[in-house]
């Protein structure tokens, strides 16, 4: 989607399949938000650029991101940008 000068781009979350974590994100998923790879995401973890509190890792030992948190960095970042 093409955004003017100043405009934040505009978060598009129709494609993420929540059925089995509702509010959580996979690393790919936040991946795709960001434009960025995968293992730079989880990167972000191990840096510290995500808190604790906005990620938890499955029994299966795979990272989820709270939805909302990633959703806050965001825009964060893309009022950064402006």
């Amino acid at each position: 989607m093409a955004r003017g000068v100043g405009q934040p781009e505009v978060l598009d979350l129709s494609r993420i399949d929540y059925k089995h974590w509702p509010n959580m994100l996979r690393p790919g998923e936040v991946a795709t938000i960001f434009k960025v790879d995968p293992k730079t995401v989880t990167r972000w973890v191990l840096g510290g650029r995500v808190e604790p509190e906005d990620y938890i890792y499955t029994p299966g030992g795979h990272l989820r991101f709270r939805k909302e948190a990633i959703y806050k960095l965001y825009q964060e970042e893309e009022v950064q940008k402006s």
